[in-house]
């Protein structure tokens, strides 16, 4: 359904988005940890390397364990690793919760089995459109609300969307691989 599919569109876009949203606060965040701006933009790389690695596994797992359970728990650890990221008390800590960050977005771009013919083309390419929106769109994002409510509020922001598509992954979405063909 059209549902499906957005929501599908949503959550493979948050991990570029994620990837990008923070990066107009960078020099908010090595003031507040007193650390280097090289430092900061070290947690770009380690989000990127978790969502890389868990890309290798993720399959597997949605295809042993069911899309919907993997996508809703995926999600699910994305907002509570956004909220640690909010409450993290040093750049430690902050490098741990990216990591965990990455390896949860991960799951987003697996979930396309549903559609098949045309429909799936359609569908991918509403994907592909999103997934490209999502990290150009992310700075703007994390921009406004850096200058308007402080570097925190990006994290806010992306507990409460991601939180939305845990529920709606859950609660709304169909299981495209029943438990007898896993």
């Amino acid at each position: 359904t059209a549902k499906d599919a957005a929501l599908l569109a949503f959550v493979s876009s948050i991990g570029p988005f994620a990837a990008n949203a923070y990066v107009p606060a960078f020099d908010e965040i090595g003031q507040h940890y007193g650390v280097g701006l090289v430092t900061v933009q070290q947690t770009l790389s380690i989000y990127l390397a978790a969502f890389a690695c868990t890309s290798l596994l993720i399959g597997a797992a949605s295809d042993a364990f069911g899309r919907k359970a993997v996508l809703a728990l995926s999600m699910t650890v994305f907002a509570v690793s956004s909220l640690g990221l909010l409450f993290a008390d040093s750049m430690e800590a902050f490098f741990i919760w990216r990591f965990v960050m990455g390896m949860a977005a991960a799951a987003g771009p697996v979930v396309r089995d549903r559609w098949s013919g045309g429909d799936a083309a359609k569908i991918i390419a509403l994907i592909a459109v999103i997934f490209g929106l999502a990290p150009a769109l992310a700075p703007v994002v994390g921009g406004e609300l850096t200058v308007h409510l402080g570097w925190r509020s990006i994290f806010i922001f992306l507990a409460v969307l991601s939180a939305a598509m845990a529920f709606c992954s859950a609660c709304v979405l169909k299981e495209s691989l029943p438990s007898e063909r896993r």
